[in-house]
């Protein structure tokens, strides 16, 4: 049995994967990180996130303890958005921009102007631009550290950058840069004017490629950081959630499968690019050569639940503590605790922005309804259904842009959780799947890892390595009812919160 390693960066935790080409996993590591501090608001330094990754890496093949020389190859699914910015020597020419950051607000605005959203929706298969995405970020680089953008010779990002550390090789994956307000979805190539826009000449940014790409060898410096064997392949790997989708098998139209990390987000695999002007839902390029994927997502899921664990779960952490559990799933007991709707209670998730249907960055969570008769079980489960109800509407608009949604193949941290699963499935009346394997990003890499190296041919033939399904769970007639009125009120709630949020950056009136 040949074995392979994937790296799932996301924005909060770091996990790493060994993984059997039979389907086997040997052992997977995961641990939290954080990148940036209060003082740099939407800046960290590089380093943290190779920490994060040596560290998951080192982790894993310690709880494995087996020799890294049976590796045989390595890739990465990350985040997107988070920017790197490295001069001709692979050295920082400044800090990282985080993905959550939005001062490129300005440059965002003035792409919108002169390209118009329909054009930009024609050529990039992306919806409303919005500051954290590489066009407007780098346009905004140029004009405020034009001394420190002429000396970047390389715009990464982090599956890129861990390419970079392991191998010294510079590459462009199209699913991690299908947002990036550079790429042109219909061609897969970089649009000149785009580029233009940002300040970038043609051959600035390396070409293109495809997932699955081998790319270098793991060089003696980045073996000595990371634990693995020098001259261990390495292979393009993409973004998380079309890593996490080629896990469960969801490579061909009609598969939709929902994350529920640190993020949320839903991937519907299509044939072809859809640019769908009535729904705002984005097109990505899928890391399965040859296929595409509608791609909503929202900024907070698991980090709302973090958020509640930190602002309001310190009892369930030291009750946790006291019998080895997880804390998260004694917060998810109270939640099964209250009844489907929450008494009449609601909750938007969107802790840090929404983009989807439309660019909200400014809006925050908001609890709506509380009464008297609302104890902390109530939070919880409101929090639990206001991401199910974001799911909701992604499923929908999935289907009025062209693609089935028939069931929810569910992934992420969030399908641990029987719970959370099944308030899903209630709220979407959909089958929710769960999967054996929890760190799907992290397996769908290592498959990206067995293709690069040829032990299969290609995604479809890797077959023996995708995870198996765990449960089913069917929804629930008794609650159809509760859970349509809730997600009228809740789509209501949502759009007058966005609106709200946004007034308070505009211009006060004299």
């Amino acid at each position: 049995m040949e074995l392979v390693l994937g790296i799932d960066l996301g924005v909060s935790v770091s996990k790493a994967g060994i993984f059997g080409t039979d389907g086997h996993t040997e052992a997977v590591y995961a641990e939290e990180y954080q990148a940036g501090s209060m003082d740099s608001p939407g800046e960290a330094d590089p380093e943290e996130y190779w920490r994060a990754v040596t560290r998951a890496i080192r982790g894993v093949l310690a709880k494995w303890d087996g020799s890294s020389c049976r590796i045989k190859a390595v890739a990465a699914s990350t985040h997107g958005e988070t920017l790197f910015f490295l001069d001709a020597a692979g050295k920082p020419t400044r800090r990282v921009l985080v993905w959550s950051d939005t001062r490129a607000q300005a440059q965002s605005d003035a792409m919108l102007r002169q390209f118009g959203q329909d054009k930009l929706l024609g050529i990039t298969g992306q919806t409303d631009v919005a500051p954290l995405y590489l066009g407007p970020r780098i346009a905004w680089f140029r004009e405020h550290e034009p001394e420190a953008f002429a000396r970047t010779k390389s715009f990464l990002l982090p599956a890129d950058y861990i390419n970079f550390r392991l191998c010294r090789e510079v590459s462009a994956e199209y699913s991690l840069w299908s947002d990036s307000f550079l790429l042109d979805m219909r061609t897969l190539q970089w649009h000149s004017d785009l580029l233009e826009f940002a300040g970038l000449s043609a051959g600035c940014l390396p070409r293109p490629i495809n997932a699955g790409v081998p790319l270098g060898r793991v060089t003696e410096k980045a073996a000595s950081d990371t634990g693995l064997a020098a001259g261990t392949l390495v292979v393009s790997g993409g973004i998380d959630q079309t890593c996490a989708a080629l896990a469960v098998g969801n490579i061909s139209p009609g598969e939709v499968s929902e994350s529920s990390g640190s993020v949320l987000a839903m991937v519907a695999t299509t044939d072809s690019p859809i640019i769908d002007r009535t729904t705002h839902i984005p097109c990505f390029a899928h890391v399965a050569p040859g296929r595409y994927c509608l791609l909503p997502w929202m900024p907070t899921a698991g980090l709302t639940l973090q958020w509640y664990r930190l602002a309001l779960g310190q009892p369930e952490v030291a009750a946790a503590a006291k019998v080895g559990t997880n804390p998260y799933d004694l917060i998810c007991e109270q939640a099964a605790s209250v009844p489907a709707g929450s008494e009449g209670l609601l909750m938007i998730p969107c802790l840090d922005g929404n983009y989807f249907p439309h660019a909200c960055p400014k809006l925050r969570g908001v609890y709506a309804g509380i009464g008297l008769d609302h104890r902390k079980p109530h939070l919880a489960r409101a929090l639990l259904e206001g991401v199910a109800h974001m799911i909701r509407q992604f499923a929908e608009m999935m289907r009025v842009a062209g693609a089935p949604v028939d069931r929810l193949l569910c992934l992420g941290g969030g399908s641990r959780s029987p719970v959370w699963a099944q308030i899903k499935a209630d709220i979407t009346d959909l089958p929710v799947v769960t999967f054996a394997c929890e760190e799907a990003a992290a397996l769908g890499a290592g498959i990206l890892a067995a293709v690069g190296y040829g032990i299969y041919r290609n995604v479809e033939e890797a077959r023996p390595m995708y995870a198996l399904p765990e449960r089913v769970y069917e929804p629930r007639a008794e609650n159809r009812a509760i859970y349509d009125r809730d997600f009228r009120r809740f789509h209501r709630l949502l759009e007058l919160m966005a609106g709200y949020f946004q007034s308070l950056s505009a211009p006060m009136e004299k």
